[in-house]
This record gives C-alpha cells, structure tokens and sequence, in this order.
C-alpha cells in the first residue's frame, strides 16, 4: 500500500516537473518569435530609422541657344513637409552665365503616390556673350528635416551649348570653280555713289554721336532718354533712327542691343520687365527699318514719317517700364 503511493508520487512529481520544462521552453520561443518580426518590421521600413528621401533637380529649359539669348534654369526641391530649404543667395553670376533675375515659389504642397509632399522651386534667368559648350555649375541647396541635422544637397552640373548669332562661315577648304567670262553691256555712266556716301556719313555720325552720348551718359550728364529724343528731332531718315533707338535700349537696359535681330532684343527686353504690348511696335519699327537700309524697301513719305513719330514713342514708353538702372 505504502509503495504504491510512492509511486504515485512519482508519477505526478514527473508529470508537473515536464509541463514546467514545456513552459519555459514555449516562453522562450515566443520572446525569440517577437524579437524576429520586430526586427523584419524594422528592415522592411528603413526610413523608420533614417531620413525621408529628398529629391534635388536642376534643369535648363534649353540646351542650345545663342548668344545674349535668355533662357531659365529651374531648381526644384521635393521634400516631407516639415522640411526646411535655403536655395543660396542670388550671385550676379553663375559660372559663364550673367544672371537677369531670380524669382522663388516655397513650400508650396503637392500629391503624390505616397501621400503629401511639399515643392520649392527657384527660376533663374541667365544669358551668356561666350560661346562654345559652357557648363552651369554645381549649386548647393541647404535642406533640415525635423529632428535630423542640417545637409547640403547638390545640383549635377548643366551642359548649354552656345552659338553665335553670326552665320557660320564657308568653308574655305573645298574650293569652287571659277564661273565662265560673259561680255556684258556696260550701262551709261549715272553713279548712285552718292547713295553710298551718304548712308556712310550717315553711319559715321550715328556711331560718332552713339561714343559722344555714352560718354557723357556714363558722366551723369545726360539720361538715356534725353539723349535719344533729343537726336530724334533732329533725324530725317529710318536708318538714322534705328540707330539711335538701339543705342538707347542698349544704354538704358544695359546688353548688345545693337549687333542683334530684332527677335533676339524684343526676348532680351521682356526678360527685363518690359511690358508685352510694346514689343509689337518695336519689332515692326526694327525690321522695316533693316528692310528700308538694306532690302530696297521702298516705303511712301507717310509711312516713313509714321515710323519716325513711332520711333520716338518707343523711346517714350520703354523708358517707363522694365527694370530701372
């Protein structure tokens, strides 16, 4: 009876001490189970751990342009909101490139896949009197995100190829056959040298007051305006007063508005504040006055005097408005 008790005993002695080897074995999996899908969690979503992506961009609008031919670079910064962006202050030039004007849109909200971000974009107006593949350089972008410390991000440098506004020359190595010798008539003598002659004084006073006008501008003795009205009442032809319009956009809004088309100085003026509705005007003015000087336009006495009052409106409204020197 006493050894069957004993046994008993045993038995459940065995039996207690087996579930508590299973639960403390059964706990230790768990804790090891737990440990693990916390660590997948962890490294299947890094960013928990690190600093959002940021995305830095810089973009030309053109590649190929000529020169003293305007055109926009764009700075764009995608960041988390909460983000915040230092573009660097404005230069009066970025490598190669003279800088017309900066203009900035910050922290400005946008949709994406992945929820909501924010923009800052920075435009940039650049032009260049080089020519060849210029490169505009790095530019650096001070960016902190909450709870991390400050970075500076940078921009991959921009290739822009630059061609000059002259014609490509001939090429002088393929040589080309002389034609044949024709007998022409000889006309009667009647020389036109006097045309020639004349559209050379003329030229030769533009130039000689354009020199005079800018050296006493740069004394303070003069404005712009004042200068190109003045010799306006004293101009009696277009080509005249071409000129003396182009001296003055060139001395008042300060670029080569003298050896360009009148594409090229309308695109200069507009990157320069002038007001659209002018531009119209001017270009008609410039390009039948080139056409006059040097296409044979034969324009009536009223059109020609329409043209010269024009030219002194120009002169009038593009001093109002644009950047002021």
């Amino acid at each position: 009876m006493s050894q069957s008790a004993t046994r008993s005993g045993i038995r459940q002695n065995s039996f207690f001490t087996a579930i508590a080897e299973f639960a403390s074995i059964s706990k230790g999996l768990v804790a090891k189970s737990t440990t693990l899908c916390i660590a997948m969690i962890l490294l299947s979503h890094p960013l928990a751990l690190q600093a959002q992506e940021i995305e830095l961009s810089a973009k030309a609008d053109r590649d190929k342009l000529q020169i003293a031919d305007p055109f926009e670079l764009t700075i764009r910064v995608v960041a988390p909101e909460g983000t915040q962006v230092a573009f660097p202050a404005t230069a009066e030039r970025l490598g190669p490139f003279e800088v017309l004007n900066t203009s900035e849109k910050l922290d400005v909200p946008i949709s994406e896949a992945s929820g909501t971000s924010r923009l800052w974009v920075q435009n940039i107006s650049l032009e260049t009197l080089e020519t060849g593949e210029l490169e505009i350089p790095v530019i650096e972008v001070a960016v902190k995100q909450d709870g991390q410390r400050e970075e500076i991000q940078r921009t991959k440098p921009v290739t822009i190829n630059v061609e000059s506004v002259v014609e490509p020359a001939a090429d002088l190595t393929k040589f080309k056959g002389i034609a044949d010798v024709h007998d022409v008539e000889v006309p009667a003598d009647r020389s036109y040298s006097w045309v020639w002659l004349t559209s050379g004084a003329l030229a030769t006073l533009a130039l000689a007051g354009g020199a005079l006008f800018i050296a006493t501008r740069r004394n303070g003795a003069v404005s712009a305006k004042a200068w190109a009205l003045q010799k306006l009442t004293e101009a009696q032809k277009l080509p005249e007063a071409e000129t003396i319009v182009r001296q003055f956009i060139e001395e008042r809004f300060e670029f080569s508005a003298t050896s360009l088309p009148e594409d090229r100085v309308a695109a200069a003026l507009r990157v320069r504040g002038v007001d659209d509705s002018l531009l119209p005007e001017l270009k008609e003015f410039l390009q039948k006055s080139e056409r006059a000087k040097f296409g044979g336009l034969d324009l009536p006495t009223d059109e020609q005097n329409r043209l010269l009052n024009l030219a002194t409106q120009l002169v009038e409204k593009l001093d109002q408005t644009g950047e002021q020197d």
